[in-house]
């Protein structure tokens, strides 16, 4: 299946997107037929032989070590390994280019697993190109050491919602979050997991898409991902 890639100001990455129904009944590039502005959405399925480095920037975030590459297998997707001790993340967004805005509401879908059960991960949107506590806003999910996913996230403090369901698998999953007017919500295979209606703990301001992988002990740590969706309500 070819990527879908769907986003204003689409000029800037030098390509020309494929045909879609959303395209056509939502113009991306002006207002729509009620003079509403047509809304940022991105699709992206993580197929074929390389990423695209005209959209993603994969990149060592921070420590010394790490990879990601397409993985050679059906509807795998693209791997991210941390291969260093020490707090090491690898991982993948837009270098800064935010196109979701939490203060007006959006939405991610991405279809990811862990490799190695005690993989952590982190992702979902954020202003910088990592989800961490004490950083600038975000919200995403976290799963840390094979413990529960968790809805994580950042206003002006430190958010963390456990949906008790156990991260300790090496499983395809579809995680859906959503910045709603005064709360967020996270959805696991489509049913609710987690709310999180405390104000401090919104985050705000303009997002970017963000996945990463981090290594804290002894083994290398790896994580697939093969969808990612992201778009403005």
């Amino acid at each position: 299946m070819a990527d879908l890639i769907e986003f204003a100001g689409k000029e800037d990455f030098g390509f020309k997107p494929y045909p879609s129904y959303y395209n056509v009944f939502n113009p991306l590039l002006r207002a729509n037929f009620a003079g509403v502005p047509a809304k940022q959405h991105f699709v992206y399925n993580f197929v074929g032989a390389a990423l695209r480095t005209d959209i993603w920037l994969s990149e060592l975030v921070t420590g010394t070590g790490g990879s990601g590459a397409m993985f050679d297998g059906i509807d795998e997707g693209f791997e991210i390994i941390a291969n260093n001790n020490g707090g090491t993340i690898w991982g993948i967004n837009f270098n800064s280019i935010r196109h979701y805005d939490a203060d007006g509401g959006c939405v991610f879908i991405i279809v990811c697993k862990s490799v190695d059960v005690s993989a952590t991960q982190h992702f979902g949107l954020a202003f910088d190109h990592e989800l961490r506590d004490n950083f600038d806003p975000h919200f995403g999910i976290k799963t840390r050491g094979g413990e529960t996913y968790r809805l994580f996230s950042r206003g002006t403090a430190n958010g963390e919602v456990d949906t008790a369901q156990s991260g300790n698998e090496s499983v395809f999953r579809r995680f859906e979050g959503e910045v709603k007017i005064n709360s967020i919500e996270l959805k696991i295979d489509g049913i609710l997991k987690a709310t999180n209606a405390t104000a401090a703990e919104q985050p705000t301001g303009k997002l970017q898409p963000v996945f990463h992988v981090t290594r804290w002990n002894s083994n290398n740590r790896s994580a697939r991902i093969r969808y990612y969706e992201a778009y403005n309500t």
